[in-house]
């Protein structure tokens, strides 16, 4: 949830601090990009110590931490954003598609496949960070408990899908209880 970075001054009188993490808007990190990101700068020869202070409250495990040059890091986010873009685009496609095709047939399948596509599409950006970087960027609330909402309504959507589309509420009446209770315990 926080992430505090000590990086001592060049020369070498005390420390820059940086503070960030899913407690603070996206827009206050030093780079606004949806990985934590700090310039380290040092002079050839010199050896400098850094303190890092990680605050979890959920028991969140943390990708590895990694130092990288500007050039590498360029390198890596150039190649990740042409695969992360390909997927977006395929995702909106499908969406756009949905929403002028099947909302216009006015079926509940329709309705309930479009929702199945947006709640994937939430859950990939909040999971990638891309929502934070580019669409929710000063939103506290949505930083630190999007993810667990966001699969939420993944679920919620797994589960209406299923009873709209595949006439689950005739054939299987008890699994269609089953699951509406699921799915009204999770929005509580």
């Amino acid at each position: 949830n926080q992430i505090s970075a000590y990086i001592p001054f060049l020369q070498g009188r005390g420390y820059r601090e940086i503070h960030t993490g899913n407690t603070f808007p996206f827009s206050s990190r030093e780079y606004e990009y949806h990985y934590y990101v700090f310039e380290l700068k040092t002079l050839a020869g010199e050896k400098d110590t850094i303190y890092l202070r990680l605050y979890d409250v959920g028991g969140v495990r943390l990708p590895p931490l990694e130092i990288q040059s500007l050039a590498r890091f360029s390198q890596t986010t150039s190649s990740e954003g042409f695969w992360n873009g390909g997927y977006y685009f395929m995702i909106l496609t499908i969406l756009i598609y949905n929403i002028l095709f099947l909302t216009s047939l006015r079926e509940r399948g329709g309705l309930s496949y479009t929702l199945l596509v947006s709640a994937i599409l939430l859950v990939s950006l909040t999971t990638d960070g891309y929502g934070h970087q580019y669409l929710w960027p000063n939103w506290i609330f949505w930083a630190d408990k999007g993810l667990l909402l966001s699969f939420s309504l993944l679920l919620i959507a797994l589960i209406n899908y299923p009873l709209n589309v595949l006439e689950v509420k005739e054939r299987f009446p008890r699994w269609a209880l089953g699951s509406k209770i699921i799915g009204v315990g999770m929005l509580s």
